[in-house]
């Protein structure tokens, strides 16, 4: 098992151009985000992510090479292409598989329970403190603010599809993951974007589980509304540089986005819309109420 012998505060005093870091924060059953699932799109990113960029950003350590050994409980799965990709330099291994042959570099070891780290501790769900915000916007990867002004209001509209469960999984991990559209779904998603487009809006459709990391996050550059069922898509609110409506569709499981809505100054719109719930999961949608409220945005 790894050593610690070295405070983590000591390497602003030294040069390295390469480091190693071992991340093995555990919950209290054991497993690596505060929910337990690394592998979850929504607490990867809120709970693990955005929090070991601010981390690495505030000990002056992006402008290095690192090595990023991921304990077995917390391996990131099909989402680790991600953290490759929106922090230089960084590089994922695991650390059953690749440790004993790691470079003799200087070694941070992000271990314990989440409640003991000097990592940023912010309960799972829990909106990010702007500050966090602030610098993840600022990352040189983040999505700009391109919008162009339009005489009438442009929408994204996101429906749910089907995860693409082999897609950059870096250590051919078996995770059990159930689609999206498994999960919750909605049953006159058509009805809505024609109704949408024949009132005279620009909408743009999507099935964000069909993109990339990256095309999802340019989506939301030139937007006005953004029309979504509760899911793992609308913590790309974070990346969102000016202001927007939120409309979340029913079910509204909890209140995640509410909350990064009310730090980000959206206006945010919920759950009113039902028409048909048989199956709270998989609802009909009340079209005629949906576009009420928008006609008065």
């Amino acid at each position: 098992m790894y050593k610690q012998v070295r405070n983590t505060w000591d390497i602003r005093k030294k040069t390295y151009d390469e480091i190693n870091i071992i991340f093995d924060i555990k919950n209290e059953t054991g497993t690596c985000t505060p929910q337990g699932q690394p592998f979850h799109f929504y607490h990867f990113y809120n709970d693990l992510m955005m929090k070991l960029y601010y981390y690495l950003y505030n000990r002056n350590l992006l402008n290095k090479k690192i090595n990023l050994y991921q304990m077995s409980q917390c391996r990131t799965g099909p989402l680790t292409y991600i953290l490759e990709s929106e922090i230089p330099g960084l590089k994922v291994y695991d650390y059953d598989l690749d440790y004993k042959n790691r470079k003799m570099n200087y070694t941070i070891i992000l271990s314990g329970k989440w409640s003991q780290q000097d990592f940023p501790v912010i309960d799972a769900g829990v909106p990010l403190p702007k500050e966090i915000i602030k610098v993840w916007n600022e990352r040189p990867t983040a999505i700009k603010n391109n919008y162009k002004k339009n005489n009438v209001p442009k929408i994204l509209f996101i429906k749910r599809g089907k995860i693409q469960k082999k897609q950059y999984n870096k250590f051919n991990i078996d995770f059990n993951l159930t689609n999206g559209i498994e999960r919750r779904s909605i049953i006159n998603n058509e009805e809505i974007e024609n109704k949408l487009i024949n009132e005279g809006f620009v909408v743009r459709s999507e099935i964000f589980e069909e993109k990339t990391f990256r095309e999802q996050q340019k989506l939301f550059e030139d937007i006005d509304i953004l029309i979504a069922q509760h899911g793992a898509s609308l913590v790309h609110l974070y990346d969102v540089k000016r202001n927007i409506a939120v409309i979340e569709l029913p079910p509204v499981l909890c209140q995640y986005f509410n909350k990064i809505s009310m730090v980000k100054n959206f206006k945010y719109i919920d759950g009113t819309f039902l028409k048909k719930n048989d199956d709270y999961r998989h609802v009909e949608i009340d079209t005629d109420k949906l576009l009420d409220t928008i006609r008065h945005i």
